[in-house]
């Protein structure tokens, strides 16, 4: 009895409230959850918050997790939707509809043995249905699976006419499963298929998802390498970009990837991975194909033009990337538009970490 009554003693005295910590900041909350903030609600569940925000439920009785199913696509939700499951919050226990449920029962990989036709493909507020949701999350039996219950193959994630994230490009960007990839092109969905944004499912793959195999399914499907997308972004240069992404480059250069193409601001898959990869051995494989790491000596940099040493000295997370840079040659004295150097203009916290991890002699 009197180890309980420690007990509780001991959780009064560290709950939040008595520490005068602020409770869940609601409508913060909710904007993240809508948005894919990942960050902010990592944040929410490493704090004092963390138990109001697991139960937090509006007066219909839905959950972040409805939230979610209901209102938002994969490409920029599911990572978040995995979050929220992994912290232990449950779905809403609101009166919904049968393709709600469905929704529900799917992202809790719940299924049910038996699955109504109409509540699969039952198209939700945000255009998703149950069967794309499981085409972020399932793997390939479940699939199949609801395949076989009747599942619209060709049903996008649109709310009109104009096209939209079907299965094939919502499993490029999320899926872990290469066989789902498989599974979706083998049943008659065309590898070309294009987002709401005019990108194929093989650049969708390279910009979203980092698992290398996911894209290497296109490539081997047939997807066209050297597709271009609106703003004249490659596959290859989106997924230089991704820590884990040399077998993918190698198989897209193999496959006759224009490596050295430039979007409309100029940038190629060697900015991307100066601004963005973790990975040194990116960065030498993008040189070993000959790759530069400066623009023509001598031109001048137009307004919001940047070397990829400038991207990697203000932005890189990884010391190693940014010294190989340096060894590499990268003009360190270059200036942009605004008359700064790599290593100048920057914030203070970039140059705090800059010094922290020992490149702080680079500083001007």
């Amino acid at each position: 009895m009197k180890k309980l009554a420690a007990l509780a003693l001991s959780a009064f005295l560290s709950s939040p409230f008595l520490a005068g910590a602020a409770s869940l900041d609601k409508a913060r909350f909710l904007e993240a959850v809508e948005n894919g903030d990942d960050a902010y609600l990592q944040e929410v569940f490493a704090g004092p918050n963390r138990e109001e925000a697991i139960h937090y439920h509006d007066s219909h009785g839905h959950t972040p997790i409805d939230y979610t199913l209901l209102r938002t696509t994969p490409l920029y939700a599911s990572d978040s939707l995995l979050l929220l499951i992994r912290t232990g919050m449950q779905p809403g226990s609101a009166n919904a509809s049968p393709g709600l449920v469905l929704a529900r029962q799917v992202a809790c990989g719940d299924i049910p043995k038996d699955i109504d036709p109409a509540a699969l493909n039952e198209k939700l507020p945000g255009g998703m249905t149950p069967f794309l949701w499981a085409c972020a999350l399932a793997d390939p039996a479940t699939i199949k699976r609801l395949i076989a219950a009747g599942a619209d193959l060709y049903k996008d994630a649109g709310m009109d006419d104009t096209p939209d994230e079907n299965a094939l490009v919502i499993a490029a960007a999320r899926s872990r499963y290469p066989e789902v990839i498989d599974l979706l092109i083998k049943s008659g969905i065309d590898v070309e298929s294009t987002s709401s944004i005019g990108m194929g499912a093989l650049s969708v793959a390279c910009m979203f998802n980092e698992l290398p195999a996911i894209g290497q399914a296109l490539i081997r499907a047939g997807a066209d390498v050297r597709r271009t997308d609106g703003v004249s972004g490659t596959p290859f240069q989106y997924a230089a970009k991704h820590a884990y992404a040399l077998p993918l480059l190698k198989d897209l250069a193999a496959r006759g990837a224009d490596v050295f193409a430039c979007d409309d601001a100029g940038y190629n898959a060697m900015h991307e991975a100066a601004r963005n990869n973790p990975n040194p051995e990116v960065l030498t494989y993008l040189l070993s194909l000959g790759l530069p790491l400066e623009p023509a000596a001598g031109r001048k940099l137009e307004d919001e033009e940047f070397t990829p040493m400038m991207l990697a000295a203000r932005h890189n997370p990884s010391p190693d990337v940014i010294r190989a840079m340096i060894a590499a040659r990268g003009d360190l004295e270059r200036k942009d538009s605004e008359g700064h150097a790599a290593f100048e203009g920057l914030s203070k916290a970039r140059a705090g970490w800059l010094m922290e991890v020992g490149l702080g002699s680079y500083l001007h």
